[in-house]
């Protein structure tokens, strides 16, 4: 794996980390309406990663990208 793609596939982990972030913290609320509103963020984010093209490439980029780097960290043996 090229310098090149390793930056790719990590750029493409740390953009989905940060469109999930607002949902992960919600959840990690003790309050209700918080945590609702996480659901709905994760719902929604859902919803634009499978209707939309731009969102149905990332999905797919993002997880090619988390394999590859897998791969790369876990070889097999």
């Amino acid at each position: 794996m090229t310098a090149r793609q390793i930056i790719y596939s990590s750029t493409i982990i740390v953009l989905g980390f940060f469109q999930a972030l607002p949902a992960l913290l919600c959840l990690a609320s003790t309050n209700i309406p918080v945590i609702l509103l996480g659901i709905i963020w994760g719902v929604l984010l859902g919803k634009f990663w499978s209707s939309t093209i731009i969102g149905k490439w990332y999905f797919r980029e993002l997880w090619r990208a988390t394999l590859r780097l897998e791969n790369l960290m876990f070889p097999e043996v």
